[in-house]
């Protein structure tokens, strides 16, 4: 019986550990579209609290024109124009966000990992 319960131990421990594994990455996310679009919502980062934005034009035709908005309420946090690529981390933020793009030779992400 000793056996046993020392078997069932090491296994429950073994599945909480995989399991606290398989959540952690979760907390990392990457969202993203192409054309005149939308992208889901995700968190800001924790602990830094920004979000990061890369957008690119991947035809060269015209330009892209990006916001990043809060999620609950749609305000814009930062938005920018490029014609080519652009990179940039928001900084200060404690809520969810999704990125809109303006063009639909255009591509962009959203992400909040370090």
């Amino acid at each position: 019986m000793r056996g046993f319960f020392k078997k069932t131990t090491a296994v429950a421990g073994a599945m909480m550990a995989a399991s606290v594994i398989m959540v952690s990455p979760a907390s990392a996310a990457t969202v993203g579209c192409r054309g005149e679009c939308a992208t889901s919502a995700i968190l800001s980062n924790r602990p830094g609290n920004f979000i990061d934005v890369w957008v690119i034009n991947d035809k060269g035709l015209g330009y892209c024109t990006w916001k990043v908005r809060d999620a609950n309420n749609s305000a814009v946090v930062d938005s920018g124009t490029t014609w080519a690529t652009e990179e940039k981390r928001i900084p200060g933020l404690y809520n969810a966000y999704y990125l809109t793009i303006s063009n639909r030779n255009c591509y962009g992400n959203i992400y909040n990992r370090q």
